[in-house]
């Protein structure tokens, strides 16, 4: 959000000026000499360096300038590569009055201006156009070289940092937060360009000289989707952050480059193990005296990270209920080794093992295998759960340390299926048992003989698997909820052959859902009557179904 409007030259922030403007000119405007033929001699004007000057077709040969003059007068061709014979860059020629709108080139820079006790970060277009369609006479007139648009200054002071912003109608605004300046690239479907820093060694002499020791790498060309962060380096932000809280530069003095990083650029949940308010150095890491030395020590060394201190902020919790003691050092190599701390404390926790003997254990058993730490500690984290499904006592040093893992884990995975595979068969034998039961509801329900067809009940899901084979239909995908009552699949059979599959019928209670055939054929005119039939006889009251219901004997397949 902006607020009421403001006028950055009359506040004092510094802009770029046009010396400034003409050195960036110069760094990335490409060259051209716009020139036109005249009958003695050619005119040409350089963008380079902003000269009009003459090249004779008559002059006399007698330096080797002369020459070099004289040989580009006659070879000087649109689009041909040559030298400004004033300043004596390489330039392409261009004909004059031939349209030049495709010239134009913009570069997204970022200026820094260092004051007494404050520093200007000043964010614009170099917009690089090279007269468009002008001729030799009004490119010396009017072109003064590329053109500088402002759009963000951001001003930075001791404890506060505000940012200035074009607003849509070209007035500057103050706005209420703080963000990476960028701008949107192809309207609002187009992506983010952020700017690239120009001068970034000035920096070194400015009151931010002892918090900025990292390179200002803002890339070149940065983009993201419109509607997105961007998730990447973002050093106006990160500046933001160094004014307005003192713990960033005691975390940059004492080597934690990359926790601030990660709270500025990636966003790294911090809060519970860092505070930026924090005036020592007890206060920001959130722990004693003694534990913050120990981190600053540890910083110097090595990096550290958010995580190893989220880390050792568990570990010591656990240390806390066990009555134990472990070291940061613990927490650093558990981070290093295996990233993701979160699976490590819970092996460690379900084990009992110190973090120390756990680190060396899985380091020795990669060291055994040649593979890396993280892929042991995934096969480590399934063995364990094996052996607690088990139910094995893990705080057994035989059992949480086996010799070696890969065969422990196979044994254990091995009786783990063993115990499976044998409560799956009591569970297929009790539903067997169940769907006996069933199987004689149905057969009375269902069971039926008349003429040349029979109604068969199927004893259970093979016959169902195979009449679908046999027929070629997919009644086999059925067979699951008809084994758990939600529908009632029955073979139509010819009563002289009732081995031999003919139609397949599928049943809600006493409403007839389908009947098929081979090939998901329709049944036959004779078929139909006698199923019409069959459904009446079905519809029936129990009492009166039994003079044509067939027994059991006979319904079997």
């Amino acid at each position: 959000m902006l607020l009421e409007n403001i006028k950055p030259d009359k506040l004092g922030m510094p802009d770029v000026t046009d010396k400034i403007r003409l050195a960036l000119h110069k760094k990335y405007a490409k060259a051209y000499i716009i020139y036109k033929k005249h009958k003695t001699y050619v005119d040409c004007y350089c963008t380079h360096c902003m000269t009009r000057y003459r090249l004779y077709f008559n002059r006399e040969l007698i330096t080797p300038d002369d020459v070099l003059e004289y040989e580009t007068a006659r070879t000087i061709a649109h689009d041909v590569k040559i030298t400004c014979h004033n300043c004596g860059c390489e330039a392409v020629a261009r004909a004059e009055r031939i349209s030049r709108n495709v010239l134009e080139k913009q570069y997204q820079l970022c200026y820094f201006f260092v004051r007494k006790k404050a520093v200007y970060a000043v964010c614009g277009v170099l917009t690089c156009g090279y007269g468009y369609n002008q001729s030799v006479d009004e490119m010396e007139k009017h072109y003064g070289g590329s053109r500088w648009d402002k759009f963000y200054v951001m001003e930075y002071k001791p404890n506060n940092a505000r940012l200035i912003a074009r607003t849509w109608y070209g007035e500057f605004s103050e706005s209420k937060r703080m963000y990476e300046p960028y701008l949107i690239n192809g309207g609002i479907y187009g992506g983010y360009s952020f700017f690239k820093a120009e001068n970034p060694e000035v920096l070194k002499n400015s009151f931010l000289k002892y918090i900025i020791p990292r390179e200002y790498k803002s890339p070149d060309d940065v983009t993201k989707s419109a509607g997105t962060d961007y998730n990447g380096y973002q050093p106006l932000k990160f500046m933001t952050y160094a004014v307005k809280y003192p713990a960033v530069e005691m975390l940059l003095k004492s080597g934690g480059e990359k926790i601030v990083e990660e709270i500025v650029d990636q966003k790294v949940p911090h809060k519970k193990v860092i505070d930026l308010d924090g005036k020592t150095a007890a206060e920001v890491f959130r722990t004693d005296g003694n534990d913050a030395a120990i981190i600053r020590k540890a910083m110097k060394e090595q990096e550290i990270t958010i995580s190893v201190l989220q880390c050792w902020n568990r570990l010591k919790s656990i240390a806390r209920r066990e009555k134990r003691k472990y070291k940061f050092e613990d927490a650093i190599r558990i981070c290093r080794l295996f990233g993701s701390y979160n699976n490590t404390l819970s092996l460690i926790l379900k084990t009992g093992l110190t973090p120390e003997k756990y680190i060396n254990y899985i380091e020795r058993q990669a060291k055994h295998y040649k593979e890396s730490p993280c892929v042991i500690e995934y096969a480590y984290k399934d063995y364990i759960n094996e052996c607690e499904a088990l139910h094995y006592d893990l705080h057994d040093t035989q059992i949480c340390k086996p010799a070696k893992l890969y065969e422990a884990h196979e044994r254990t995975s091995a009786a783990l299926n063993a115990i499976r595979a044998e409560l799956a068969l009591k569970a297929e034998i009790e539903k067997e048992k169940e769907y006996r039961e069933y199987y004689k509801k149905l057969c009375e329900k269902y069971g039926y003989t008349s003429g040349r067809y029979v109604i068969i009940v199927p004893k259970g899901a093979g016959d169902i698997v195979n009449e679908g084979k046999q027929l070629s239909h997919c009644v086999g995908g059925y067979a699951e909820r008809h084994m758990a009552g939600k529908l009632a699949i029955l073979f139509m059979r010819n009563t002289s052959d009732p081995d031999t599959p003919l139609y397949t019928i599928e049943m809600h209670g006493n409403e007839l859902i389908q009947i098929r055939g081979k090939h998901n054929c329709a049944p036959s005119k004779e078929a139909r009557e006698f199923v019409a039939k069959w459904l009446e006889w079905v519809k029936l009251p129990k009492s009166k179904k039994y003079p044509k219901s067939t027994n059991d004997k006979t319904s079997a397949a």
